[in-house]
């Protein structure tokens, strides 16, 4: 043995000893969100709707509500237009007319800008399901879509 070995060896023994170090497992996670919102503006109302168009501007008709079934196409509504009561009158990019009501009273006046929805995983606005938001910050579920079309008068 060397001589600095012999030397060092009796200190060697009084170093204080440290416990092995836990072994540390590093964990981490990623969570990614997406969140879609779609805005509808107001519809200048120009264009003649195709629910309509093959009404006769010489006889008199009349304009009626029919139920639509089921739900419509986020991406179809071209445009929003606020009416009185509880309704909003959505313009469609097939050129049709929609009513929209709410579930409950709901001020129509705050969506004279427009409205938010949230898109959901299948891109459609569904009654008892979807609900809109105003620019303003009302919150109102929708309640019952409607088709609007012209039959004759009686």
């Amino acid at each position: 043995m060397s001589i600095l070995a012999l030397l060092l060896a009796p200190t060697l023994l009084f170093l204080p000893t440290y416990p092995a170090a836990p072994e540390v497992r590093a964990s981490q996670q990623v969570r990614i969100e997406q969140r879609v919102i779609i805005r509808i503006g107001p519809s200048s109302g120009t264009a003649r709707p195709a629910s309509l168009a093959g009404a006769n501007p010489s006889v008199p008709f009349r304009i009626v509500e029919r139920p639509l079934q089921g739900c419509i196409p986020v991406g179809a509504i071209a445009g929003v237009a606020a009416e009185r009561g509880d309704r909003l009158r959505l313009y469609m990019r097939n050129r049709q007319l929609l009513t929209l009501r709410f579930d409950k009273s709901c001020q129509t006046e705050a969506f004279y800008s427009g409205f938010y929805v949230e898109q959901n995983g299948d891109g459609m606005l569904c009654p008892a399901r979807d609900v809109l938001h105003s620019r303003s910050g009302v919150r109102c579920s929708v309640g019952r879509i409607n088709r609007l079309v012209a039959e004759p008068a009686p």
